[in-house]
């Protein structure tokens, strides 16, 4: 069986599958809200030593940047933006330093920035650490959530 080419316009405008956004109706009130994890990862070219206790690494030597991944999330995401309109925010997990790379999404075209504070993620357990962000996400009443495929650290 062929299916045709273009979608009657009667049929486009009511079916659930897609999405307002798809259909280019630029005269609603409501618009798409993205959110974007990121994520602050070592440099690629900071040097990585141990610290004296032996259960971490020694930060004050580290540079620290965007994740790559994330950074590709971020774009995708703003792209989205200036296709169909919205709100792109960038939410980060992490220690006060963290603040960085949030300027970063900012500076690249993020409409706002969330940052979920977390003193000492190398020794908070996966989960409460999940939990915050999961809580965090959800406050927020996202239509999409991006985030990238794998971390650089």
């Amino acid at each position: 069986m062929a299916f045709p080419d273009t979608v009657a316009p009667d049929v486009a405008d009511t079916s659930p599958w897609l999405t307002r956004a798809s259909r280019h109706d630029k005269t609603r009130e409501d618009t798409v809200k993205i959110g974007v994890c990121i994520k602050q990862v070592p440099a690629k070219d900071s040097p990585i030593a141990i610290n004296e206790d032996g259960r971490w690494i020694r930060e004050d030597d580290l540079k620290y940047e965007l994740c790559g991944p994330d950074e590709y999330a971020l774009e995708a995401a703003i792209q989205i933006k200036e296709q169909h309109g919205g709100e792109v925010v960038a939410v980060s997990l992490g220690p006060a330093r963290s603040t960085d790379v949030l300027r970063t999404a900012l500076a690249k075209g993020a409409d706002r920035a969330v940052h979920i504070q977390l003193d000492a993620p190398e020794v908070t357990p996966p989960l409460p650490a999940a939990k915050a962000l999961a809580e965090a996400l959800s406050k927020e009443s996202f239509d999409l959530i991006l985030s990238g495929l794998q971390s650089d650290d």
